[in-house]
């Protein structure tokens, strides 16, 4: 079993913006925690098996808008993604 957590700090759109309030300058730091749990096995020395299943939060994911002559970051709430992989040889 493992559990990590990552962290990405918060930052400034410096591109030109129409936003009056300037909600859209800066954005929030990002918080991703992911678990995985996992088997690996070896029978002899030929036959080995390994199994995995993971999951990945997202809190702020910092996502990258490309609107034509202008690039800005900006945060969305929340995302994850989960997933399982298996090996046998």
């Amino acid at each position: 079993f493992k559990y990590s957590r990552g962290f990405k700090g918060a930052g400034f759109n410096t591109s030109v913006t129409y936003d009056s309030s300037g909600a859209s300058l800066l954005f929030k730091p990002e918080f991703v925690n992911t678990f995985e749990f996992g088997y690996k096995s070896k029978f002899n020395e030929r036959t080995k098996f390994n199994f995995a299943a993971f999951y990945v939060g997202y809190r702020n994911k910092q996502e990258i808008l490309d609107q034509g002559y202008r690039i800005s970051v900006a945060n969305a709430l929340r995302t994850n993604g989960a997933g399982i992989e298996g090996e046998f040889s």
